[in-house]
């Protein structure tokens, strides 16, 4: 059986990449952005 977790809020930490870092290894912050339906926040 598969256990589902359906938060109300996940948080997580922004490195601040550059633009070229940005590109070539993508940002978890960005996918959670995009794919989670539970707020999010995002700290620096």
């Amino acid at each position: 059986m598969l256990d589902v977790i359906q938060p109300d809020l996940v948080m997580c930490g922004a490195r601040g990449l550059s633009s070229i870092k940005y590109a070539l290894l993508g940002s978890i912050s960005t996918f959670l952005l995009r794919s989670t339906e539970c707020d999010i926040l995002v700290v620096k």
